[in-house]
């Protein structure tokens, strides 16, 4: 009885020394995914050649953003 007694004490006393379990901290997404997408162009000038170059640019803008919040999904999954 009395060495049951023992081992039982010495597995509570080991037990109350083990580590708790680490927190996850998930390190943040790096810098180049965490910019904001940019503010679009106003179209100013009413020709043609003026909003073929807008679209472009803001088509360009666009796809530039959508590919970084598609980066961070894709590295982020739920």
């Amino acid at each position: 009885m009395r060495n049951l007694s023992i081992l039982l004490f010495l597995s509570v006393a080991l037990s109350a020394c083990a580590s708790s379990p680490k927190t996850f901290k998930p390190e943040p997404p790096p810098a180049a995914l965490r910019q904001p997408c940019p503010q679009l162009p106003v179209l100013t000038e009413k020709t043609g050649a003026a909003a073929f170059l807008w679209s472009r640019e803001v088509v360009r803008l666009y796809n530039d953003c959508a590919a970084r919040h598609d980066a961070l999904t894709a590295a982020w999954p739920n």
